[in-house]
């Protein structure tokens, strides 16, 4: 009973009074707005660039639900809101099996706009849709709550509004627990810990023990990637440190496991990891063999490659300290 009552509150804090009345207002004003104008409705996609944390917003399957999401805004825009309606439903069935939590949380509240309009326009007859759309949403964000802590935490993380993400790591940390979702309980362990392990917050403690409950979770699920980036984690935390052996046994563990598993970008990662931290501790051999592992890889990849342009960076710090 005491979960109950708490996911309740964790669903008006972001969904309810005030923020989602706040947010329903706002945009019921730019939709009649747009409407009486002629322009564009609110994008369902506003929020995006800060949304989920984990999704590939260059995606295939993440770019056929921003389509969907277009089409949507453009029926609307020719008036036809019962097939606007349908193209959200169905960017919504995108979003939720790719796991964009606020795009998804986004859109159902755009959803729940246009079923208002209809229940304005045809009164009785869109009551339940109106009602429909009003238990969807609340369905969608009790189960969606964690997860969208969790990317709240992150955010908050990033803006260094530390205790705020603290309390919102805590809450999803809980419930993801409470409801045995181990996966994302060891992520948001891994993402507690890094936060922790920020310089400016000094935690390496804090950081060291919420490293090692993610990496038990992890293990418990035989999941390689998720230990290879606890190990990457806790190299971070030892080269900021200047420990720079320490940090170069995590990121060997890393690498090691990363043999086992598919994701070439946090394996070239750690190739520019391992050639930057093998220079700073003064292995000027064992860096310049990472660094031709690296040449002859770089070369392959698209210049604009988020992986390519950290791993140049790694190198050219390198360069810059005349240490390769």
């Amino acid at each position: 009973m005491d979960s109950i009552i708490r996911i309740a509150g964790l669903i008006t804090a972001i969904i309810g009074v005030p923020t989602a009345i706040l947010v329903l207002v706002i945009n019921f004003k730019k939709v009649f707005k747009a409407k009486k104008n002629g322009d564009k409705p609110p994008s369902s996609n506003d929020k995006s660039e800060s949304g989920s944390t984990n999704v590939k917003k260059q995606s295939a399957e993440y770019l056929r639900a921003k389509k969907r999401v277009e089409l949507g805004e453009e029926e609307y825009k020719n008036g036809n809101i019962e097939k606007a309606l349908k193209y959200y439903e169905e960017a919504a069935r995108r979003y939720r099996n790719l796991g964009a939590h606020l795009e998804l949380l986004n859109i159902l509240i755009y959803m729940n706009i246009l079923h208002n309009i209809l229940a304005k326009q045809y009164g009785q007859k869109a009551i339940s849709h109106d009602l429909e759309a009003k238990a969807l949403l609340s369905q969608e964000a009790n189960n969606l709550a964690p997860k969208i802590l969790k990317d709240l935490g992150a955010d908050a993380a990033r803006k260094g509004n530390y205790e705020v993400a603290r309390k919102h790591y805590g809450d999803a940390e809980s419930l993801f627990r409470e409801r045995e979702e181990y996966e994302n309980l060891a992520e948001v362990l891994l993402l507690r810990g890094i936060m922790e392990g920020k310089q400016e917050l000094g935690g390496r403690e804090a950081a060291e023990e919420y490293f090692e409950f993610s990496m038990r979770e992890y293990d418990n699920l035989n999941d390689k990637e998720g230990k290879a980036r606890v190990f990457q984690s806790m190299g971070d935390l030892y080269r900021g440190l200047n420990d720079y052996a320490l940090a170069i046994k995590f990121y060997e563990n890393a690498w090691d496991l990363h043999q086992n598993t598919t994701d070439e970008r946090r394996k070239h990662f750690i190739r520019g990891l391992l050639c930057l931290t093998y220079a700073l501790a003064g292995q000027r051999d064992k860096a310049r063999e990472w660094k031709q592992k690296i040449e002859s890889i770089q070369a392959k990849m698209p210049e604009d490659s988020h992986a390519r342009v950290y791993v140049q960076g790694c190198l050219d710090k390198a360069e810059e300290l005349g240490l390769l």
